[in-house]
Formats: C-alpha cells, sequence, structure tokens
C-alpha cells in the first residue's frame, strides 16, 4: 500500500474493509488489479503511477465499471502477437486517399508541395523506425526470458536429453 497520504487513502476507499488500518508493510495481491495497471515494459513488473486495485470480490452492485484504454498505442500492444505477425503489409493503393504514398503524381507541381510530402514521408520513416526499435527491444527481452527459463529447466533437470538437443540453438 502506497505511502503517499493521498494515493493511501484512495487505495482504502477502493479496498472497503471495516476497520481496517493499513501499516507500512501491508500489501495487495497483484490478482487485485487488471492486467493494463501494470507496466511490462522492462525487466521488472511494476504498477502504473496512480493505479488503485478495482479486482475486488465485491458484490455486483458495488462494482464499478472500469472502461478499457482506447489509445493507438495501448490497443496495438494489446494486440496478440500471432495476430500482428498475420496482417498483410498495406499495398500502396490500400493506403488512405491523401497519403504521400499513394501519390503517383512525378510532376514537380512546387516547391511547397515537394516540402510537405518530404515532412509527411519523413514522419511515415520516423514512425516505422521507432515501431521497429521497440520491436526489437521486445524481441531481445523475450530470447532473455526464454533463455532464462530453459536454463532453469535444465538446473532443475526437467528437459529430457533429446528435448535438450533440439532446443541446442538457444
Amino acid at each position: 500500500i502506497p505511502k503517499d497520504p493521498q494515493t493511501r487513502k484512495q487505495w482504502l476507499i477502493a479496498i472497503r474493509r471495516e476497520d481496517f488500518k493499513a501499516s507500512d508493510s501491508s500489501k495487495v495481491c497483484s490478482q487485485h488489479f487488471v492486467d493494463e495497471d501494470f507496466d511490462r515494459t522492462g525487466q521488472t513488473v511494476r504498477l502504473r503511477a496512480g493505479v488503485v486495485p478495482s479486482v475486488l470480490n465485491f458484490p455486483n452492485h458495488l462494482q464499478k465499471v472500469v472502461n478499457p484504454r482506447t489509445s493507438k498505442t495501448s490497443l496495438k500492444a494489446a494486440t496478440p502477437l500471432e495476430e500482428v505477425c498475420r496482417k498483410k503489409r498495406k499495398r500502396p493503393e490500400e493506403e488512405p486517399e491523401n497519403s504521400p504514398l499513394n501519390d503517383r503524381t512525378y510532376a514537380i507541381t512546387s516547391v511547397d508541395d515537394l516540402k510537405k510530402k518530404n515532412s509527411a514521408l519523413q514522419a511515415r520513416v520516423d514512425d516505422l523506425e521507432r515501431q521497429l526499435r521497440n520491436t526489437s527491444l521486445r524481441e531481445t527481452r523475450a530470447k532473455k526470458n526464454l533463455c532464462s527459463a530453459l536454463e532453469d529447466l535444465k538446473e532443475k533437470n526437467l528437459l529430457t536429453e533429446d528435448l535438450q538437443s533440439r532446443l541446442a540453438i538457444f
């Protein structure tokens, strides 16, 4: 339970336990939070700032409705990996009409138009580079987690020799 008085008060209101006095060592189980409450971007999973426990076994009339996040980034992060891998790359004709990628005009109309196209394309390149960097970081974390899990299984002798030889690439 947070030590900050204002946040602590919010948590105690959310917990709704009669005559409960939280001490500095009081804890709340992670099962009392929704998945979106956790920041899983680093090696350590942490609660996001300002999060309050919301998964509590209250009667239906006491439970509050939590609206899901709808930002472009949070929706993209919630997309299962299989679905992301299956998505087809957009063809230029599938791009929006006003997209600079869909422009088939090769004549130079004006310097201002070229500057606009250039800045739009540069913004697209920057976005794709950011996505590539984030994907590479996620891949690196996944590989580290996999290698760590395999090492743990080897230490506990839970892998057969046949499976160890198949997994030798890791």
